[in-house]
């Protein structure tokens, strides 16, 4: 078996995958999109990174953009309707939001410099429990438009070669765990 695969080239896949190198794991990092498309097209979203993300980017040594010049420290919310409202929440330490076409090329490079791999491949949900075969553990990280099934039929199929497959989503707030031999 090859060490994990991840599905996915987001913030949480390459998060995930940096701190698997960061302990010796070998990873496979898969994405339909190359890192040169990453960085272009029109902005696919804008994305807050608060404090917990920004430690754990810090704690990998990837804190491109230092969130004491790039960051802010307050939301201004407004509530519209019949009877709208407006508030403010100020952070306790600062955010900060740095345009994904600029972070995800970045994060690759990161991620392939840790001595990870890169493969530029659609992955098709029958793809998956080929994955499972290849691989220790695979991890969808596809977020919302990814893997058109992240789905129980596609686990399942996974889990009948002995392998394993799991569905991630959101954030995670585990640290990284000091490598003993690093």
């Amino acid at each position: 078996m090859d060490g994990i695969g991840i599905v996915g080239a987001g913030v949480a896949g390459l998060h995930l995958g940096m701190l698997l190198r960061r302990q010796g794991v070998p990873v496979t990092l898969y994405s339909e999109r190359a890192p040169q498309q990453l960085g272009s097209g029109r902005l696919p979203n804008a994305v807050a990174h608060h404090h917990v993300t920004i430690s754990r980017e810090r704690a990998l040594g990837v804190e491109h953009w230092d969130a004491g010049e790039f960051g802010y420290g307050v939301h201004h919310h407004y509530l519209g309707g019949p009877s709208p409202a407006r508030f403010i929440g100020r952070f306790s330490a600062p955010s900060r939001a740095v345009d994904q076409r600029m972070l995800l090329p970045r994060l690759v490079h990161d991620f392939c410099d840790a001595g990870g791999t890169f493969e530029h491949r659609a992955i098709t949900p029958a793809e998956v429990e080929e994955l499972a075969r290849r691989h220790d553990l695979v991890v969808l990280a596809t977020g919302r438009g990814g893997l058109p099934s992240c789905s129980r039929g596609a686990l399942i199929s996974a889990r009948s070669t002995g392998r394993n497959a799991g569905c991630a989503s959101g954030s995670t707030t585990a640290s990284p765990r000091p490598n003993p031999e690093a």
